[in-house]
């Protein structure tokens, strides 16, 4: 299931990680090369901390994608041993579908892992959806 859902989300974290690298001055690259790094160095201390947003956004994008996924491992799973927490919360509905408060307690506890992902990236999520429209 990992491989399938990276390869579906990988066209928007492409977009977004491409337009982000785009607003990195040219003159910076510059400046590192005339100060004598290496190519593996201006990776490590200027395109990487320049690029928190835009890897920031296309990480919550694809948690949420990957984390709220239903129909795409219904297609693809076919042994009840191998449900994903969406499929086991419409199972849930289906067997317990009068225990409503049951159900929204599910609900709000498979909602914790993405929100805790969310809070995490949410200083970045902003700059990083904006990436590319600066100029």
């Amino acid at each position: 299931m990992v491989l399938p859902t990276a390869a579906f989300a990988m066209p928007t974290s492409m977009l977004v990680l491409t337009n982000g690298m785009r607003d990195i001055p040219g003159e910076l690259y510059e400046a590192q090369a005339l100060d004598g790094a290496t190519p593996l160095r201006t990776l490590l201390t200027l395109v990487l901390p320049l690029s928190k947003p835009p890897i920031m956004t296309a990480t919550v994008f694809t948690a949420l994608t990957a984390w709220n996924g239903f129909i795409f491992p219904l297609v693809l799973l076919d042994s009840p041993d191998q449900r994903v927490l969406t499929q086991g919360l419409w199972e849930f509905k289906g067997q317990y579908g009068t225990n409503i408060p049951g159900l929204m307690a599910a609900v709000a506890l498979s909602l914790l892992p993405i929100f805790v992902v969310y809070l995490i990236g949410r200083r970045f999520l902003l700059s990083g959806l904006t990436a590319g429209f600066g100029k």
